[in-house]
């Protein structure tokens, strides 16, 4: 899916309908979560979600869910989530980059 798609679903959410166009872009999204409890391969992890502001879509208060994880991963490492599963620990300067990009990206889709 391109920012195509993501400008679609937010033309959408700005008609009204908002949950599932929101649901599919918050988990769609390559996000960031710092990992909570490690479980086995269902970890918890601490996230924020998009959220729709009425006009733009931003981040929301943290939650705490749990995800799938074909890899190991330890409390307190942060991951890179796609569709509730973690792709990888991401090092400070990948996290760092994933949020400038993603917030760049909002920033982009506020504008527009």
């Amino acid at each position: 899916r391109g920012l195509g798609d993501v400008y679609k679903r937010q033309g959408l959410m700005r008609r009204g309908v908002v949950d599932e166009p929101l649901r599919i872009v918050d988990q769609c999204c390559v996000s960031w979560a710092r990992v909570v409890d490690a479980g086995n391969t269902m970890p918890l992890v601490r996230r924020r979600p998009l959220v729709w502001s009425g006009s733009r879509l931003r981040f929301g208060d943290p939650i705490v869910e749990q995800v799938s994880s074909p890899i190991t991963v330890g409390v307190d490492d942060w991951v890179a989530l796609h569709w509730g599963t973690v792709c990888e620990r991401l090092r400070p300067d990948q996290l760092g980059r994933l949020r400038r990009t993603t917030l760049d990206q909002l920033a982009t889709f506020a504008a527009g």
